[in-house]
């Protein structure tokens, strides 16, 4: 089970993100202020209201956005009752109990995860509740609900140690990017690309990632820009997806469909690059047709205007060709008369500096 904690502002943005079916299969409404029937109207409202008791504070993140994401198979296992002990747990080792809060479950690929929010502002003491020590009060609601749901029990940290030793192992004993990437897939982690100072990642079984050049002793980020700058790697977030969707067959899904199979991380690879290029020649040709068909309207608009033995008057289109040619060419001439003025007035003001310079001069 994975739990993730933040806290964070713009209620109407929050509204839209827990409500939205974008990526999500289905969305469902457990509660919102201890009402089990609210509507999608209601529960906006309540987010907004939870706002609006912020702005007596000097709060500028009123929100405290949680959720809760049990591993494959054991989502399939959680009922509602469950989903709703889960927040209280959350709440009773965040310091939350008396908080207003909202639960919404999303199912996306046929997985299901929780979204819990809860209002920070205490109606009682008119102060906004603290979050010191969330993220580690969160682990300890994360250990009681595995224990009380009969969950598999999640590591408290990764063993960064045995990834590193790993890793350093590997880079060691391989001489191309390619090679390093296969034997790294073949102990079981996925080289991925990062994205910012992160260039690269490395995701292990659990689907969870860290940056690869951490985890290289010894061994400098343009070193590994210079043996990998060849090789088309997944981004983290794919090759998290992939990890987990391994873990979970292995697992075994109940009461899912399995699926046919997992891809490897050089297809997802190549299927990423493939879309990529494609995007890219598809483009081009919209964007080549665009002028193609521009440049035939305009010749045929100019010629139509300019034969005189025509005797009907031309057609809108026409028009508008022939008045676009001539539009084009007045701003043209009038882009070079106004920097023929600029330059004008810089010469103009350079002579007026000159001379006040002489002046000064004469005087000292």
């Amino acid at each position: 089970m994975i739990i993730r904690v933040n806290t964070r502002a713009n209620g109407e943005q929050l509204g839209d993100y827990v409500l939205s079916y974008r990526g999500n299969d289905h969305v469902e409404i457990l509660e919102v202020d201890g009402r089990e029937d609210a509507d999608r109207d209601y529960l906006k409202q309540t987010i907004l209201s939870m706002e609006l008791n912020a702005m007596l504070t000097k709060c500028k993140n009123p929100y405290l956005n949680v959720q809760i994401n049990p591993a494959y198979g054991e989502d399939q296992k959680m009922t509602r009752e469950d989903w709703y002990r889960a927040a209280d747990i959350l709440a009773e080792e965040l310091g939350y109990q008396d908080q207003r809060r909202l639960i919404v479950l999303h199912t996306k690929k046929g997985r299901t995860h929780a979204h819990v929010v809860w209002e920070r502002y205490d109606h009682e003491t008119q102060k906004v509740v603290p979050t010191k020590n969330s993220h580690l009060n969160a682990k300890f609601a994360r250990v009681r609900m595995e224990k009380e749901f009969k969950h598999k029990r999640t590591a408290w940290r990764n063993d960064k140690e045995t990834i590193k030793d790993d890793m350093t192992r590997l880079w060691v004993n391989t001489k191309t990017g390619a090679e390093f990437v296969q034997q790294a897939r073949k102990a079981g982690y996925i080289v991925s690309a990062g994205t910012g100072n992160r260039p690269f990642m490395v995701v292990d079984k659990n689907g969870v990632s860290c940056d690869l050049v951490r985890q290289l002793k010894d061994v400098r980020t343009k070193e590994v820009r210079a043996r990998l700058r060849h090789e088309q790697l997944m981004t983290d977030k794919q090759a998290i997806e992939v990890m987990r969707n391994e873990q979970g067959s292995k697992s075994g899904k109940q009461g899912r469909e399995q699926p046919e199979a997992a891809p490897t991380a050089r297809a997802k690879a190549q299927e990423f690059t493939n879309n990529a290029s494609q995007t890219t020649a598809d483009e081009a040709k919209i964007r080549r047709e665009r002028m193609e068909r521009f440049n035939e309207f305009y010749q045929q608009g100019k010629e139509a205007v300019s034969d005189s033995r025509q005797p009907e008057p031309p057609t809108p289109a026409e028009e508008t060709a022939f008045g676009f040619a001539d539009n084009k060419a007045d701003v043209v001439n009038d882009e070079a008369a106004e920097q023929q003025r600029i330059r004008e007035q810089i010469k103009q003001q350079q002579e007026r500096i000159r001379n006040r310079r002489k002046t000064h001069g004469r005087g000292r």
